[in-house]
Formats: C-alpha cells, sequence, structure tokens
C-alpha cells in the first residue's frame, strides 16, 4: 500500500529523472548564447579601428565565426520521453476516494493520452487515442 509520502515521494523521483534531458538542453543553449556574446564582443573589438596591424584581428574573427554553429539548437525531448502527472477531480469526489488513493494509489511516469474516438463493436469498444 501506498501513503501519501511514498506518492509525493514517487512523484518527486519521477520529477527529477524527467527534468535531466531538458535541463542538459538549457545548459547547451546557454553555452550557445554566452559564445555567441563573445563572438559579438570580439567582432567589436575587431572592427574598431582597422589598420594593417590589427587586421590579424579582423581574419581571425572571420575564421573563427565561420566555424562556430550559432543557429543550431539542442534537440529538446518530445512530449513522449518527458514523463507527465496530472491528477484532477472534483471536492466532494476527493472526500469519499481519499482513502482509497492513499491505500492504492500508484504512480506512473506515462504521458497522458486523449481518447479520440470510440467505436462501439460485438463484444467490445474499439478506443483510438493519440499521446
Amino acid at each position: 500500500t501506498w501513503g501519501l509520502a511514498s506518492l509525493l515521494q514517487e512523484i518527486d523521483n519521477i520529477e527529477q529523472e524527467s527534468i535531466k534531458p531538458l535541463d542538459e538542453c538549457q545548459k547547451l543553449i546557454e553555452q550557445g548564447v554566452g559564445t555567441a556574446n563573445e563572438l559579438v564582443q570580439e567582432g567589436e573589438n575587431a572592427i574598431c579601428g582597422i589598420t594593417r596591424d590589427n587586421s590579424d584581428k579582423l581574419c581571425s574573427f572571420t575564421k573563427k565565426a565561420l566555424h562556430i554553429q550559432l543557429d543550431s539548437l539542442p534537440e529538446v525531448p518530445s512530449l513522449v520521453d518527458v514523463a507527465s502527472l496530472s491528477a484532477q477531480w472534483d471536492d466532494s469526489f476527493f472526500t469519499v476516494m481519499k482513502s482509497y488513493i492513499f491505500s492504492h494509489g500508484t504512480v506512473a511516469s506515462r504521458p497522458p493520452i486523449q481518447i479520440e474516438e470510440l467505436i462501439e463493436k460485438p463484444g467490445g469498444i474499439l478506443v483510438r487515442w493519440c499521446k
């Protein structure tokens, strides 16, 4: 049986695991922004007071700018790869189900689905859904 504390701990564990790919993407984006800022500074320094003596700065900047990919972003995990937690209920329902949830509740790290179509068939129901 699961108590409330166990359910909340399981939710925290899923959240910590699910946030890792998003944190990695954020770090890559921040590094890219930092690189872009450095490149802008270097470019401004290279074009200020261009003379024959410091034309090396401009050449160095141009070479560096050609090798840095500022237009690429890391792949963000798709929604189905990131766990989603959802719980909704009416207040009156909560009071009735509270003990059942605490006794028999579990936490799933699967993304939600949306039922698109229910078709009644002899001996069953055909369900079509999307993630």
